[in-house]
């Protein structure tokens, strides 16, 4: 068990080493569960957090090393869906397979990455995500940095033909811009100086594949490009041409599906070796059926609108399949609250039926200075936050179990009294997989 070991030893270094013999005065008193009011008073050392290991040896440690998992399908819905599991929202991310819908990033991760857009002091979320890519997994990279997407409608200075990129090294403005809407125009000659794009994906090669959302005409020739065509973009970002024409996009479609009636807008976009993988606006009973260009069009490995068990009639706005580390979703209901509201902090994904760990601190630390670690990339909580001290003293309150569905619920209260105007971070550490979950913030307001 050197593996379990030497993590507990890498998180109580990370937090006791670098500030050794200071000391925090805090009093912490539980309230609810897992959420705390602070009072002056009692000394607490700073190297009393090595109890962390001590609640730490009570997980059951899995192998540091496992075979790759195989690809996850991530989607975004065109509209809210009610589940079993609650409301997933048509701006999260959700992995869909043989297996339950599961949060991938939920609004509470993404307002985080998000950022502070109007500049109103809180966290705003996307109206909604209308298309999807990943870039390629770097070692020690968390994947929100490697999440690329456009937005449905503008909003706050962002416009609906903008690719973007999360960048977690900044949690106010923290996105770049891949293509602005402006590139893209001058790219495609789009002769009205508008445009919006509606699916995404990138080639192996660096060769970025976009669809847009409504017939454009392009150039001096005025070509009219229909909304199911799909341009390929040069790695240099220098030029653009027709990869498939609609007609063509079209035809997959149709003999896919086995329909002669007329396919709908391409909604989404994936590369898998030499083919696309995409969806369709329409028909409706096929909007959330995942179809290739393969051998003329086909069905994706079965993956019919049906075969995933979601219960409910879904369309499929953004699609990308993942192939980074796994990690575990975290959410937060609500996301902002005044002091004594009743919050729920949910994380999915986790290991089935096995200890899960909420890390929680008063400010977060963003992926460019945080230390590296397994799961997610990055621990958001700061370890030298006089809350995540109090927290690490009394962490079996915020211990809890996962059910067999790799779901866990922890419910409390915000604090009724003590400090306000803050951004409380929280991620969850999966005991067993012996990794850090996605992370959120719950906005504590005066």
């Amino acid at each position: 068990m050197a593996c379990a070991r030497s993590f507990r030893d890498q998180i109580a270094s990370a937090i006791d080493e670098p500030i050794s013999g200071s000391s925090v005065r805090v009093r912490a008193k539980r309230v609810g569960v897992g959420f705390f009011v602070w009072e002056s008073g009692m000394d607490l050392r700073i190297s009393r957090l090595r109890s962390f290991a001590a609640v730490a040896s009570v997980f059951v440690f899995a192998p540091c090393l496992s075979a790759a998992a195989p690809p996850r399908i991530v989607v975004s819905l065109s509209d809210p869906a009610t589940l079993p599991s609650g409301i997933v929202d048509d701006e999260e991310l959700a992995v869909v397979g043989s297996g339950p819908l599961t949060r991938f990033l939920s609004d509470s991760t993404l307002s985080l990455y998000f950022g502070d857009r109007n500049h109103d002091g809180l966290y705003d979320e996307p109206n909604d995500l209308d298309a999807l890519a990943f870039r390629p997994h770097l070692p020690q990279q968390s994947p929100i940095a490697e999440t690329c997407f456009s937005l449905l409608s503008d909003q706050n200075g962002i416009k609906d033909g903008d690719v973007l990129r999360f960048d977690p090294t900044d949690l106010v403005d923290g996105l770049e811009v891949v293509f602005s809407e402006g590139d893209l125009i001058t790219l495609l000659e789009v002769n009205d100086g508008n445009l919006d794009v509606d699916a995404l994906a990138f080639g192996a090669d660096g060769t970025t594949y976009i669809s847009l959302a409504e017939d454009e005409v392009l150039g001096a020739q005025q070509i009219v490009a229909q909304d199911e065509t799909v341009f390929a973009i040069s790695p240099d970002h220098a030029s653009a041409t027709v990869y498939f024409s609609a007609s063509q996009m079209e035809t997959f479609a149709k003999t896919a599906l086995g329909i002669t009636s007329a396919v709908g807008d391409v909604m989404a976009l994936e590369v898998e070796g030499d083919h696309l993988l995409f969806t369709v606006q329409s028909p409706s009973a096929h909007d959330g059926t995942i179809l290739s260009t393969a051998n003329g069009g086909q069905i994706w490995n079965g993956a019919t609108e049906g075969s995933f068990g979601i219960g409910v009639d879904v369309e499929f706005d953004a699609l990308a399949l993942y192939e980074g580390p796994t990690f575990g979703s975290l959410d937060c209901d609500p996301s902002s609250a005044t002091l004594g509201t009743a919050i729920s902090v949910r994380a999915e994904g986790m290991t089935p039926s096995a200890p899960c760990l909420l890390v929680l601190s008063g400010q977060a630390i963003t992926a460019g200075t945080g230390s590296f670690v397994p799961g997610f990339g990055v621990l958001v909580p700061s370890p030298f936050d006089p809350i995540f001290v109090a927290a690490m003293t009394n962490a079996p309150a915020l211990l809890t179990f996962t059910g067999a569905d790799g779901v866990a619920v922890v419910s409390g209260s915000a604090p009724s009294a003590g400090p306000t105007g803050i951004d409380m971070a929280i991620q969850a550490y999966d005991g067993s997989g012996q990794r850090f979950s996605s992370p959120v913030v719950l906005e504590l307001l005066p």
